[in-house]
């Protein structure tokens, strides 16, 4: 749809920056998705009928996904000019801003499948498939209003509708498992908060170090150890979760 209208009423220059944008955003969000879905479905189909179990793997799996992606998204907020000028040379820097966007709004994107997909788990697509009709219904308001406005508003309301989306998807989790928007929420702030400690240290870090190269490499360097550090000494659980995964691999 964003494409469709974009293409229609803005340039092609516009509509290659906004796609380029999006595809560089996705990469991270969309992959990470999969994988977290691919794993869990089948986990959360086995033990469907057991509620209590139900609400600790899906809560695994929520915190999970969001202690990789956020700080992901959040570091490309960070360094998206660098990011952009490394790897498709300054003629695209006006991509900036909607990618920018585009990674705020991508946080929320595995947390949206993974309450999806326990509706999967219980069987319950019916209520799936309301709840995207919703969804779908919401961004075309968000277009319709936001359209006249340029490419960037209208990515400000696919972000609203996204966060609106949050709790629309989390009223069934709150229904099936007692594992609300208020819930997840609390379960989120803090790995929040580390990924924008973390984003302000690399944005500090790039914008203090000359060649954009240079800058690339010491952030994407510094960027994991800060974060990894942070919550290790804030004893985040992922990273025991996360240690005990790779250590049984090994």
């Amino acid at each position: 749809l964003y494409i469709i209208v974009i293409g229609k009423l803005y340039s092609i220059k516009e509509l290659g920056f906004y796609t380029r944008a999006n595809q560089l955003s996705q990469i991270p969000a969309s992959g990470v998705t999969s994988i977290f879905q691919g794993v869990m479905f089948p986990v959360l189909s086995q033990v469907q009928n057991n509620k209590e179990l139900l609400r600790s793997y899906h809560r695994q799996g929520i915190k999970l996904s969001a202690f990789i992606i956020f700080p992901v998204m959040m570091g490309l907020i960070a360094i998206s000019e660098t990011l952009v000028i490394v790897l498709l040379t300054e003629k695209w820097t006006p991509m900036v801003p909607m990618m920018e966007l585009l990674a705020l709004g991508g946080l929320m994107y595995p947390i949206h499948a993974l309450n999806l997909n326990l509706l999967k788990a219980k069987g319950r697509s019916d209520i799936f498939l309301k709840i995207e009709i919703i969804k779908k219904l919401l961004i075309t308001i968000s277009v319709i209003l936001t359209f006249s406005y340029g490419i960037e508003s209208m990515i400000i309301g696919y972000i609203v509708v996204s966060y609106v989306s949050f709790f629309i998807n989390t009223y069934y989790a709150k229904q099936f498992i007692n594992y609300g928007a208020i819930d997840q929420i609390k379960d989120l702030i803090p790995i929040f908060m580390l990924s924008l400690v973390m984003a302000t240290c690399i944005y500090v870090i790039d914008n203090n170090i000359d060649g954009y190269l240079l800058s690339f490499t010491a952030s994407a360097f510094f960027a994991p150890l800060i974060y990894f550090s942070l919550a290790y000494i804030f004893n985040i659980s992922e990273v025991e979760m996360l240690t005990k995964y790779f250590l049984k691999r090994d």
